[in-house]
């Protein structure tokens, strides 16, 4: 069982045009290729609560670096489920061939990746975006990135049905909310690995910092003092790494911060519940409205009210909130 959706249209992009979209849909990546230029096509799903992309393209090669990492404020783990044509991906030594409609791998946001299409067949492809912290809130354990699961599996032909039923689903219905929360289980079950160290491995010291600031940087208290203990690191160290890729410890805190904040603030808007926006940055790990409103201003280019507000006129039915 695969899933069956409308095509999604190629199109000729130059590979600066190419990486800003591929950018505003899944996170920074870079893509190489023979010519200057790359046929395909990424857009949004909707999937309900679950995050989903269409990605269809005949690049080269498309790479996530630890320079790729650090630009995104959100982590994902992207299940990357073949639709068409082969592609290969590569993450902890590990290469998946996806050859046949269905397969797929789970592949972590914070961790080093490669995407190579089939020159001839293209690729296309579902990918699906899981919240880091939604698995590792669930299990302190690692997943088997990298490692593919046949779609005529069964967990394969699970995770394929469940799409399906998620796609059939009424919008904002019980049945789709059920679902979707229900899908974090099943992926987490097919690609959980018990016996391994959950901090080390597949990272390099970078990506560990990185994925540590990810999973940790909602405490209020989380800081570097907290960032060398789970690390097993010196302030030194710590800094120096950092300053190498041209990058600040306390900058990568906010930019977490800060694009959580984002996505819970468009959910909230869209599902319509009460909240306030002072209290909710105390909630995303800020200690003073200051410092939430400059570091706002510094990732978004506009104040949150100006964010929320554009979320708003998107979309007329969505009451006011309270400031």
């Amino acid at each position: 069982m695969c899933i069956e959706i409308p095509s999604n249209q190629p199109c000729r992009f130059e590979l600066d045009e190419w990486n800003t979209r591929l950018t505003e849909i899944c996170g920074h990546f870079v893509t190489t290729s023979d010519s200057a230029s790359v046929t395909g096509n990424a857009s949004l799903l909707q999937l309900g609560e679950v995050d989903c992309a269409r990605v269809t393209h005949n690049a080269n090669q498309i790479a996530r670096s630890a320079s790729d990492i650090s630009k995104d404020g959100d982590a994902f783990y992207f299940l990357i489920l073949q639709l068409r044509g082969e592609a290969e991906l590569e993450q902890n030594g590990q290469t998946a061939l996806l050859s046949k409609a269905g397969d797929m791998t789970l592949i972590d946001s914070v961790k080093s990746s490669v995407f190579r299409a089939n020159r001839t067949l293209g690729s296309d492809q579902i990918s699906i975006h899981i919240p880091r912290h939604l698995l590792h809130k669930q299990f302190n354990s690692s997943y088997a990135c990298g490692r593919k699961v046949s779609g005529s599996s069964g967990a394969g032909q699970l995770i394929n049905g469940h799409l399906n039923m998620l796609m059939t689903a009424q919008p904002g219905s019980q049945k789709q909310h059920l679902l979707s929360g229900a899908f974090n289980n099943v992926v987490s079950a097919t690609f959980l690995e018990e016996d391994t160290n959950p901090l080390q491995e597949g990272y390099d010291k970078l990506q560990l910092l990185l994925s540590l600031i990810h999973d940790n940087a909602l405490e209020e208290s989380f800081n570097m003092d907290e960032l060398c203990k789970l690390s097993n690191m010196s302030r030194s160290s710590i800094y120096r790494l950092f300053k190498e890729h041209g990058l600040s410890c306390n900058e990568q805190i906010a930019k977490v911060r800060v694009g959580r904040f984002k996505r819970e603030l468009s959910r909230r808007l869209y599902s319509r519940q009460d909240f306030r926006i002072s209290q909710m940055a105390f909630e995303f790990g800020f200690r003073d409205l200051s410092t939430f409103n400059r570091a706002f201003r510094a990732q978004v280019g506009m104040s949150p009210r100006t964010f929320a507000e554009q979320i708003r006129q998107r979309e007329p039915a969505l009451q006011r909130y309270a400031q």
